[in-house]
């Protein structure tokens, strides 16, 4: 199938964001990083995501996916708080020093010689007249950032896009890897509606989201 890791295998999709396709596997720019979590080993930017699903479950408040590639295995746990924000958690095992990426929705009209995304210390946020794409960091063991994309890589638009993202450099062994993802079409909207905790416990984890706790068991 032409393309199915994008067209399949990302965490969120999205009828007004759309959604990029890669124009290669080689840099992160050229690799469509919307709403995936993408691997490489370190240095050496040949990038990729999740393509085909081991095992999956769904829960009344949440779902899991067990997946890998070739220099990691990785159980995913999805969590929709809101019709605007979820929340990832990724449990990473790898015996190799990666290079990972994870992006949000992708936002387009969107030029980079004029427009910067918002930074602080643990997300990144893009706003334009279109929408509002932030990504943030549950677990500050990652560093914001974003990735620029070119023309004709979105599925609605032929126009550059932005998609922030969240980057670390993975050790071999046994990371938990977490972020709060917010795609709404209402650029004016407060950020403070796109707020998320999460809780590790020793038999999972918790997340809140004002009065709402989802409590997660770790799979098995």
């Amino acid at each position: 199938m032409y393309h199915g890791q994008e067209k399949y295998g990302k965490f969120a999709y999205s009828s007004h964001f759309g959604f990029n396709l890669s124009r290669d596997t080689q840099y992160i720019q050229q690799f469509a990083i919307d709403n995936a979590l993408a691997f490489s080993i370190a240095g050496q930017d040949q990038f990729t995501s999740r393509r085909v699903i081991d095992a999956s479950q769904m829960y009344a408040d949440y779902a899991v996916s067990v997946w890998h590639t070739t220099t990691a295995q990785v159980v995913t746990y999805l969590v929709p708080l809101t019709a605007t924000l979820h929340v990832r958690i990724h449990e990473v095992t790898t015996a190799f020093t990666l290079d990972a990426y994870e992006g949000g929705f992708p936002l387009t009209p969107w030029n980079p010689k004029h427009q910067t995304p918002a930074t602080t210390a643990h997300s990144t946020s893009a706003v334009n007249r279109e929408a509002v794409s932030t990504i943030t960091d549950l677990l500050a063991n990652r560093q914001p950032t974003h990735v620029d994309q070119g023309p004709n890589t979105n599925l609605i638009s032929p126009e550059k896009n932005v998609v922030p993202a969240l980057y670390t450099q993975l050790t071999p062994g046994r990371h938990i890897l977490a972020c709060a993802v917010l795609g709404d079409p209402r650029p004016g909207m407060a950020l403070a509606d796109a707020d998320a905790q999460l809780s590790v416990t020793t038999t999972g984890y918790a997340v809140h989201n004002g009065a709402q706790t989802v409590t997660i068991p770790r799979y098995q």
